[in-house]
């Protein structure tokens, strides 16, 4: 008994717990590495621009202390978001990193925050589903389409995210950025995606086919037999056909 419920926990695990990690993997990792690319950037250009004002003669000692306070005291992130006179005296590349750091933190923590919730979502509609078998239906009809809709978002946004990994973690650590990585990550980020969307909405091929053997009363008298007064006791005509399937799961 205990190896048959360590089995069933190892098989839980495998098929639920793992699967649902790696969906926040990605994702987890860009928003803490573009959260240390954005603080870098902040840290040299703090240093850079104090530098420059200590070193400028021509602004008075108020406004060089004020200027300062105001760069120590404010990242220089916030700034180009809260200051619009400054940030367009900025140089045009420097606020186009910033704003793909902006933009790769808000996919990754919407795609955190959108797993938590569609969990949660689902969740709820399988506790939903245990009082009836109409708003079972209803649940999870529901359920599976947010699940399909959750997961062609999810996809596309690792896709982009993945890519913009393959740039700024060489460009950041090391100082250089490789073409061929960067083309080979957005080549199967992408057709990676498009495999998994093609899959997602897809109609599945009902063919009607039923991979099994029948069994006809002659050859299977004693089975038909058990289940003549079965149908009897609960009200219903007995089955027109039996067909036996060689796996445990088959229904």
């Amino acid at each position: 008994m205990s190896s048959h419920k360590d089995f069933s926990r190892l098989g839980f695990v495998s098929t639920v717990v793992v699967p649902s990690l790696l969906i926040f993997l990605v994702p987890a990792i860009s928003w803490m590495f573009f959260l240390h690319a954005q603080a870098t950037f902040d840290t040299n250009i703090r240093t850079a621009l104090i530098r420059q004002l200590e070193a400028d003669p021509s602004i008075p000692g108020p406004e060089r202390v004020a200027a300062i306070d105001k760069i120590a005291g404010t990242p220089f992130s916030q700034i180009l978001i809260t200051d619009e006179e400054f940030t367009s005296t900025v140089d045009s590349d420097l606020r186009g990193r910033y704003a793909v750091f902006r933009w790769m933190i808000r996919l990754s923590k919407w795609s955190v925050f959108a797993g938590i919730s569609v969990f949660l979502f689902v969740g709820l509609c399988v506790l939903l589903s245990l009082r009836s078998p109409f708003v079972q239906y209803f649940s999870l009809l529901v359920g599976w389409h947010a699940l399909r809709l959750y997961g062609a978002l999810q996809t596309i946004i690792i896709g982009v995210l993945l890519v913009a990994l393959s740039y700024w973690v060489t460009a950041l650590w090391w100082g250089v950025y490789w073409q061929r990585l960067i083309v080979i990550a957005t080549a199967l980020a992408f057709g990676g995606a498009a495999a998994v969307l093609v899959a997602i909405f897809r109609r599945p091929a009902e063919d009607g086919s039923l991979e099994g053997k029948i069994l006809e009363p002659q050859t299977s008298p004693e089975l038909w037999k058990q289940i003549e007064p079965i149908c009897v006791s609960v009200g219903v005509r007995p089955p027109d056909w039996v067909v036996a399937g060689i796996a445990d799961t088959f229904l």
